[in-house]
């Protein structure tokens, strides 16, 4: 007894589907309960890793791509803001600040630096950098290294230096805990 040619779905088609119904529905999700953003907001552009390595977590680009995205922004007429900036944009919404954008990254890793003095300081952009304090000047135990080189946390001289040159930073928690699970009164230490 043989099966119709054709007639089985591959397997892969099948985890295929179920990821994408997956991403459709969580999105949905976040679209019904947080609605879209107000037309004339300002924008909040978020980076983890600048870097030519590769990096299992999906969350990098390299830094050449990086130039190309702070380009390809400016040259449609976007402007950079710094965090007051934004919030004061949030706070007039009878002005149109849809083409204002505050530039952050997340977890405060090494690369950064150098992608800082490079491409930004020259264009005069500002940064918000959100920290995870316990982890400055060494590789955290978060990322999917398996076994290659891990990334490295800016070092507390490097934060300094930035900060000398207008950088702006912020706080990314001690450890990387999901917050939203850490009951309040141990959130101070987390």
């Amino acid at each position: 007894m043989s099966e119709a040619k054709g007639a089985r779905v591959p397997a892969i088609v099948i985890i295929a589907l179920a990821v994408l119904t997956g991403l459709a529905a969580l999105y949905l999700r976040w679209r019904f309960s947080y609605g879209r953003p107000a037309d004339r907001d300002p924008s909040a552009l978020c980076y983890h890793k600048i870097t030519p390595r590769f990096c299992f977590e999906g969350t990098w680009t390299t830094p050449a791509r990086f130039a190309g995205h702070i380009d390809h922004l400016l040259g449609k007429g976007y402007r950079f803001v710094s965090e007051d900036e934004f919030y004061e944009a949030l706070s007039t919404p009878s002005q149109d600040h849809s083409k204002e954008v505050l530039l952050t990254f997340d977890d405060g890793y090494e690369e950064i630096h150098d992608v800082y003095f490079e491409h930004l300081v020259p264009r005069k952009i500002p940064v918000l950098v959100f920290l995870v304090a316990g982890f400055a000047g060494r590789a955290n135990d978060w990322d999917l290294s398996l076994g290659r080189r891990p990334f490295r946390h800016l070092s507390w001289d490097q934060v300094l230096r930035m900060a000398e040159a207008g950088a702006r930073f912020g706080s990314h928690g001690g450890r990387h805990l999901d917050l939203t699970r850490v009951p309040p009164p141990a959130r101070r230490s987390a």
